[in-house]
């Protein structure tokens, strides 16, 4: 991800990145760290604008999702969810099936207890260009805590790309 995130900042010129962290909820400050450390090192800024005052996570995925931001699950926890959630775009439909699915299995809908999914926002209001993954291997991760063992299904970017809109 730092070699992207550098080739990306030299060759389009990309600013910051924006993660989805969503603060009062799950592992966020350990998040920042590890980011903030990253993004020094890609000379790019680090923004984490989530709010969280209903202390709902599903209502700030639905405010993200109504302001046309469009993440990709690019990595899921098949413990949770079946392959068919791999590389879905969240949009007003999805994240209703979406809290469904979290309050079956007993996760956060935003996956901030860690059990669920990550995202990759591809396209925003706020930004200059969309973005294109390009080349990606599908990996298989094992993985075991003391509490449980879980399978993730990622997506390992090798390539993306920023295209005009």
């Amino acid at each position: 991800m730092l070699a992207t995130l550098k080739r990306l900042n030299k060759e389009q010129g990309i600013e910051a990145i924006v993660t989805g962290d969503i603060p009062g909820a799950g592992d966020v400050e350990m998040h920042r760290t590890f980011y903030n450390a990253m993004c020094e090192q890609a000379n790019v800024s680090f923004i984490m604008p989530n709010e969280n005052p209903s202390k709902d996570t599903y209502d700030v995925l639905k405010e993200e999702i109504s302001t046309g931001i469009k993440p990709v699950m690019t990595c899921i926890n098949l413990n949770y969810f079946g392959e068919d959630w791999w590389g879905r775009v969240l949009d007003e439909g999805s994240i209703k099936d979406l809290k469904a699915l979290a309050d079956r299995r007993g996760i956060d809908v935003c996956g901030e207890d860690g059990k669920g999914y990550h995202t990759m926002v591809i396209d925003s209001p706020f930004f200059k260009n969309k973005i294109e993954i390009g080349k990606f291997k599908k990996k298989v991760i094992k993985e075991k805590s003391m509490s449980e063992k879980s399978t993730w299904l990622m997506k390992d970017i090798k390539e993306a790309f920023l295209r005009q809109k």
